[in-house]
C-alpha cells in the first residue's frame, strides 16, 4: 500500500451535532467552534483559516442549476476561482455531487474549496461548502473528510 492509499484517523476527539432546525447532523472537532443561524451551520477552525458551511435546501432545486449558481457565486467571491474536479461520490448512502476547486487572492493566498450537493432524482437536498488555506489542507484533509463522510 502506498501513501496515497494510506487510511487517516483524525486524532481528534469528535462531538456529534444535530440541528433539528437545518435536518442536518454530523460530527465534528470537540475544539472546533459550531455556529448557527436561521440558514446555516458554520463549523470553524479555532486558529486557521479553515471552515465548513452546511445549508439544508427544504424545496426542490434543479442539481445543476444549483452547482451553476454556486460556482459562479465562488467565482465572484474569490479571484481566479477555478474547478479542479467534479465527481459524484455516495456519502452515508445518499449520491453527492463534488466539487473540488481553488483560489489565489490579490495577495497571493491560495484557497482550496470543497463543495458537497447530497441529491435525490437530481434535486439537491443541502449545500456544505468548505474553505481552507492550501498550507493547511494536507494537515486538515483527513479531519474534514471525516466531517464529510459523517454529514
Amino acid at each position: 500500500m502506498d501513501d496515497k492509499q494510506k487510511v487517516v484517523t483524525p486524532t481528534s476527539n469528535f462531538a456529534a451535532y444535530s440541528s433539528q432546525q437545518q435536518g442536518l447532523s454530523f460530527l465534528y472537532p470537540e475544539e472546533w467552534n459550531i455556529q448557527e443561524d436561521e440558514e446555516t451551520i458554520d463549523v470553524v477552525h479555532p486558529q486557521t483559516h479553515a471552515w465548513i458551511s452546511m445549508l439544508r435546501i427544504w424545496q426542490d432545486y434543479d442539481l445543476e442549476t444549483l452547482l451553476e449558481k454556486i460556482e459562479e457565486n465562488l467565482a465572484l467571491e474569490y479571484s481566479d476561482f477555478t474547478v479542479t474536479s467534479r465527481t459524484k461520490v455516495v456519502i452515508n448512502g445518499m449520491d453527492t455531487l463534488r466539487v473540488d476547486g481553488q483560489s489565489i487572492s490579490t495577495e497571493g493566498i491560495v484557497l482550496i474549496h470543497t463543495v458537497l450537493l447530497p441529491y435525490e432524482s437530481n434535486l439537491a437536498k443541502a449545500i456544505v461548502t468548505c474553505d481552507v488555506l492550501k498550507d493547511q489542507h494536507a494537515t486538515l484533509s483527513p479531519i474534514l473528510e471525516y466531517i464529510f463522510d459523517s454529514i
